[in-house]
């Protein structure tokens, strides 16, 4: 079984991420508030330039989605 270990930086960084793109997708406007608080406390733990790779590659994977 191959497995790949996160970093705790990774895992947060793939939190946060998750968190975007849920944020945009919740199917209810309480699911979509509380994405948006998750993102946000993940964020305020990163660096702004980790925080802008997340908001990328939340955008690359809604444009994967919805294009």
């Amino acid at each position: 079984m191959n497995r790949r270990t996160l970093t705790a930086t990774q895992a947060e960084q793939h939190a946060l991420t998750m968190a975007l793109v849920l944020a945009i997708t919740a199917k209810t406007e309480a699911n979509s508030q509380r994405a948006v608080l998750a993102a946000g406390f993940f964020a305020g733990r990163m660096q702004p330039l980790q925080v802008a790779q997340c908001q990328t590659e939340a955008k690359r994977i809604l444009k994967s989605v919805y294009n």
